[in-house]
């Protein structure tokens, strides 16, 4: 089986594919090691890209990993902001019942709150990208992913899809999502 995990940047899905590991023993790869190996310097695009530039570049690696990964019957979680409501679509499309999908994302809550949030977890977050942003490009980033949210929230529901899920408290959360996601 193959599960997708999508949605907006510091919405919790790192977390939830590090505890699928630890509780179901499945690997999970996450899409900005793609981002890290193919970025950078002399690469492909820069790490300052949009999201909007980057995920059609790696989506054609994420399809070829995906096949190899479908190919050898593996259960397997590939996670990251580069898993686009398109990109599910397609690989739903070539995978049927060996693809399921969830995206995480934030609406219900202020820039300045999530900004907190983050912040008070940061000693455990692996991934600091985000560290040369100020507190200023940091709350309008997270501005920016609240709309984001909002826009893939009604892109989903447009198409009957019930796979958004709004994290409050990953902590709290995180059952609830891997429930949901491996009852589908």
């Amino acid at each position: 089986m193959i599960y997708l995990i999508g949605g907006s940047s510091k919405s919790g899905k790192s977390y939830i594919s590090k505890k699928i590991m630890e509780e179901k023993n499945i690997p999970f790869f996450s899409t900005d090691f793609l981002l890290w190996s193919l970025g950078g310097k002399n690469g492909l695009f820069s790490y300052f890209d949009s999201s909007n530039k980057v995920s059609p570049i790696l989506e054609e690696y994420i399809l070829k990993i995906l096949f190899f990964i479908n190919k050898n019957n593996q259960d397997y979680v590939i996670e990251g902001t580069h898993i686009t409501l398109s990109l599910y679509l397609k690989v739903k499309s070539l995978y049927k019942d060996n693809v399921k999908g969830i995206f995480l994302g934030y609406i219900n809550t202020t820039p300045l709150d999530k900004y907190n949030e983050i912040k008070k977890y940061e000693n455990n977050d692996s991934n600091k990208w985000y560290s040369y942003l100020s507190k200023d490009e940091f709350l309008t980033f997270i501005s920016d992913q609240i709309n984001e949210s909002k826009l893939l929230k009604e892109e989903l529901n447009s198409k009957s899809l019930d796979l958004f899920y709004e994290v409050n408290n990953i902590e709290k959360d995180y059952k609830y999502i891997i429930d949901k996601l491996f009852e589908m």
